[in-house]
Formats: structure tokens, sequence, C-alpha cells
């Protein structure tokens, strides 16, 4: 080792460095953190929009929404797409 440089960050005795087996289990973890969090917004985004649309009739659906340039029903397929997505994913 040079004089003035410390251990490589890949070596595995360098401090902070996790086992690969640990590493894999802690991006594991996350990845099902994720999942689970996305699908409580999908189920939430659902529920919104069974609420929602119900609400809404023939009439307003062409009329513009709060979103520039979107009607009231380009917000709900988008919603729609959104929600589907997360759950794909």
């Amino acid at each position: 080792m040079r004089a003035g440089r410390g251990r490589h960050p890949d070596h595995p005795g360098h401090p902070g460095h996790l086992p690969q087996q640990e590493a894999r289990g802690i991006a594991e973890s996350l990845t099902t953190q994720k999942a689970r969090a996305g699908i409580a917004a999908a189920r939430s985004s659902t529920a919104q929009r069974a609420e929602i649309i119900p609400q809404v009739n023939d009439k307003q659906e062409d009329l513009p929404s709060a979103c520039d340039g979107w009607r009231v029903i380009d917000v709900v397929a988008h919603l729609a797409v959104l929600a589907s997505e997360a759950v794909e994913t």
C-alpha cells in the first residue's frame, strides 16, 4: 500500500464494506418495500377513483380539468394507467 492512501474501497476489509450476501439481502428488502409501497399506492388510487368516477357524468367528462390542457376524462384515464403500471412493476 502506498503512503498516504487508504485501502481500496472494494477490498473486503474496508470499513463499511458489506459482505455480498448481506448487501443482496438489503437490496431484496428494499425491492420488497418498494413493491409494497407501490401496491399500497395503487390500492389508494383505486379507492379514490372508485369514489370519484361515479360523481362524473357524461357531460363533465369533456370539461377542462385543473390540469392545463387536460379534460376530466384525460385525468381519470391517466390515473387508471398509473395504477395498472404500479401493479405490473
